[in-house]
C-alpha cells in the first residue's frame, strides 16, 4: 500500500465534501475560501501538500480500528483546521510583530468562550444553529467593511456575536420565540 496514492479515493470524498461546505459560504467568502481550498487540496497537482494533515486518520485507521466515515470525518476537521491556522500564519508572517500576537491571542480568546458555550449548550441545541448565523454575519460585515453602501445593517451585522448572550440566555430560559424580537432590538 502506497501511503499517499493508496487514499486518493479518500481525499476525492474529503475535498469534495469540504468544497460543498465552502462554497455555502457567504460571499465574498465562499470564492475566497474556495481559492484558498484548492491550493491545498493535494489531488490538485501543483497544490501545496500537508499529507499528515489529511492523511492522519487514515494511516491510523487499522491501529484505532475507527471506520471510514470517521475517519473522513476527522480528515475533513483537519483540513479546515488546518487553512484556519494558515490563514492566521499568513497573516502574522506579513503583518507587524504586535499583530502577531494579537492573531494569537484572539485564538485563545476564542478557545475560552468555546469552553463556556460547549460547557453550556449541548451539541442538539439550537445556540449552534445561531451561532454558526451570527458568525457567518460578522463574516461577511468585516470581510466587506468599507465597501459602498455600507449600511446599519451592515454595522449591526459586525456586532452579530454580541447575541450569543441574549440567545443563549433566552434558550436557557425557554423563551425561544423571543430570539427574533430581541435580536432585532440588539441590531438597532
Amino acid at each position: 500500500m502506497n501511503w499517499k496514492t493508496s487514499f486518493n479515493g479518500e481525499l476525492a470524498v474529503v475535498f469534495g465534501n469540504a468544497e460543498a461546505v465552502v462554497s455555502a459560504f457567504p460571499e465574498p467568502l465562499a470564492a475566497r475560501g474556495l481559492d484558498y481550498l484548492g491550493q491545498y487540496n493535494p489531488l490538485v497537482p501543483e497544490s501545496t501538500k500537508n499529507y499528515i494533515c489529511y492523511l492522519l486518520p487514515f494511516w491510523l485507521q487499522e491501529a484505532t480500528g475507527a471506520d471510514t466515515e470517521i475517519c473522513r470525518k476527522l480528515s475533513l476537521a483537519n483540513v479546515y483546521i488546518m487553512l484556519y491556522f494558515f490563514v492566521q500564519d499568513d497573516l502574522m508572517d506579513t503583518s507587524p510583530a504586535d499583530w502577531k500576537e494579537q492573531l494569537a491571542l484572539g485564538n485563545l480568546l476564542y478557545v475560552a468562550f468555546l469552553d463556556i458555550y460547549r460547557e453550556t449548550f449541548p451539541p442538539a441545541s439550537p445556540f449552534w444553529h445561531y451561532f454558526r448565523s451570527y458568525i457567518e454575519d460578522w463574516a461577511v460585515a468585516v470581510a466587506t467593511e468599507g465597501q459602498a453602501p455600507y449600511s446599519d445593517r451592515a454595522l449591526a451585522m459586525k456586532a452579530s456575536p454580541v447575541k450569543l448572550a441574549s440567545t443563549g440566555a433566552l434558550l436557557l430560559t425557554g423563551r425561544e420565540s423571543l430570539i427574533p424580537a430581541v435580536s432585532d432590538t440588539v441590531d438597532k
